[in-house]
């Protein structure tokens, strides 16, 4: 990895990919154990990184026509809108 990048990634210019930080973790000596922990984090994020890029990419309206596609085809929509404070102290006295 060039100087140039890391510094990208180290001012928050760039966003790093699972294996740029395998090799950061790599090159600063972190257990494997440890590795293994910030690499499913990274992957994580990446994941949901794509995800918004995608509906992004989508835009809003676009988004909103495909929900209505699903909701027209629904039969039964559910809303839960939870149970409030009060509500809830009295169903579990």
């Amino acid at each position: 990895m060039s100087a140039g990048k890391l510094s990208k990634i180290e001012t928050g210019k760039v966003r790093p990919s699972v294996t740029d930080v395998d090799l950061i973790l790599t090159a600063v000596g972190v257990s494997e154990e440890a590795k293994g922990k910030f690499l499913e984090a990274a992957r994580a994020e990446a994941t949901e990184a794509t995800a918004w890029r995608v509906l992004r990419r989508m835009g809003p309206w676009k988004h909103q026509q495909a929900i209505r596609a699903i909701e027209s085809q629904t039969a039964t929509l559910r809303l839960s809108l939870g149970l409030s404070r009060a509500q809830q102290a009295r169903r579990s006295s």
